[in-house]
């Protein structure tokens, strides 16, 4: 964090801090590389359900209720 901030002329504290801090979040990111299966067949065995966006529609009819009144 340091090194860039030399190289930036940037010396501000919070600067820093939040170069640290992406720093550390970035090593504590899982592996980029893909998850497969190691049966594929298990994968073309699941099912799953259609997602029904309707299950959602109570949390924004309320939002919009308490608006109106």
């Amino acid at each position: 964090a340091i090194t860039q901030a030399n190289h930036w002329r940037t010396f501000d504290a919070a600067y820093i801090e939040t170069l640290v801090l992406q720093d550390r979040r970035r090593r504590e990111l899982p592996s980029p590389t893909l998850v497969r299966p190691r049966r594929t067949e298990l994968l073309e065995e699941t099912d799953l359900e259609e997602p029904d966006p309707a299950v959602y529609d109570h949390l924004t009819t309320l939002e919009e209720d308490l608006e109106h009144e």
